[in-house]
């Protein structure tokens, strides 16, 4: 079996992972919303590209295949933001987006890590306070409702 591994992103990743976070936020859009979208950027190339550039952006892999993306923001001193996570929708519960969190939460070290997810998808919502994650209140002046969750790190 194929181990997971995180990888640093490159620019040339950027087309395959822009494919991915298309095809994972419409697929999550589509099941809750009933019309495809995303988040700003899922689906440019030059978006993932910048992004690449400008922060932590680790690739998911799964043997030498390439199955999400992760972007990560540092708000401050000890604390992480998750500011993108995405696995395509064939690996979903199979254990590797739990993974991933440990995996993050183990690599970065952080008192605080914080994201924010959709209001309406129960699945993340599930997700994320499963792992611990707490639901702290709502992002303010957001044109999409967002959920703000926090968890601290001993």
């Amino acid at each position: 079996m194929p181990s997971l591994r995180f990888i640093k992103a490159v620019t040339e990743d950027a087309e395959a992972l822009t494919s991915i976070s298309k095809l994972t936020f419409d697929d999550d859009n589509m099941h809750h919303m009933g019309k495809a979208g995303g988040p700003p950027g899922y689906d440019s190339v030059e978006w993932q590209r910048t992004k690449i550039t400008e922060t932590p952006y680790l690739k998911i892999m799964l043997g030498d295949k390439i199955i999400g993306g992760i972007i990560l923001y540092q708000k401050e001193l000890g604390h992480m933001m998750l500011g993108r996570i995405f696995i395509h929708p064939d690996h979903h519960d199979k254990g590797y987006g739990t993974a991933t969190m440990k995996f993050l939460e183990d690599t970065f070290p952080a008192k605080k890590w914080s994201l924010e997810t959709p209001t309406y998808s129960a699945r993340n919502h599930h997700f994320y306070e499963k792992l611990g994650y707490e639901r702290k209140g709502m992002v303010p002046d957001c044109p999409e409702p967002l959920f703000i969750y926090e968890k601290y790190i001993d």
